[in-house]
């Protein structure tokens, strides 16, 4: 019998500049949070639609809609001259918090949030992925100082 995850032919999403400051924007778009996979090729997975059986695998084994954006080898090399692959996706706002607890049942997954990836290993992403990726956390963190300040000058406590 065939497996109907493989006989459908969802579309292929790898979004552009444009696409992204229009998901940032339009808060009714429910696939914002930008996710990373550590060391994992989906590209290469034996199917003839290897985009749209990673999205199910997550829907099946944790319960969680997902959607595929790019993947890329990371810029140095580890031990033994290999450059990695990590998976860059978007997870469903309803699914965040649930993906929180369950990406610990799967540790080899390696998963992060974006922004916490690029924190720990920004130097490792290429030019061309960062610069087509949304950054809106940056925003978010100078937001965030901005109103710690304000609360302090308020309060008259500084750190």
């Amino acid at each position: 019998m065939n497996n109907p995850a493989e006989d459908t032919k969802a579309p292929i999403r790898i979004f552009n500049a444009d696409t992204w400051k229009s998901i940032l924007k339009d808060r009714e778009i429910p696939f914002k949070q930008l996710m990373v996979f550590r060391a994992m090729v989906v590209k290469e997975w034996d199917t003839s639609n290897p985009i749209h059986k990673f999205e199910q695998w997550a829907k099946d084994k944790m319960g969680i809609e997902i959607r595929y954006v790019t993947e890329f080898k990371c810029r140095h090399a580890k031990a033994g001259g290999t450059r990695r692959n990590d998976v860059v996706f978007t997870i469903h706002e309803d699914d965040k918090s649930k993906f929180a607890v369950e990406r610990f049942k799967f540790p080899s997954l390696q998963a992060s949030w974006w922004e916490d990836y690029l924190e720990n290993e920004g130097d490792n992403v290429p030019t061309n992925i960062k610069t087509k990726l949304p950054n809106a956390w940056k925003k978010w963190r100078r937001e965030e100082e901005q109103g710690r300040q304000e609360l302090a000058k308020e309060t008259g406590f500084n750190e």
